[in-house]
């Protein structure tokens, strides 16, 4: 990941990753 992706907004974060565990499950 880029050093962006680690700035993003704690909740856009969040989202982000329930959707990557969402697609994973």
């Amino acid at each position: 990941m880029t050093i962006q992706f680690q700035q993003v907004h704690p909740v856009a974060q969040l989202f982000i990753l329930g959707a990557l565990l969402y697609l994973i499950l």
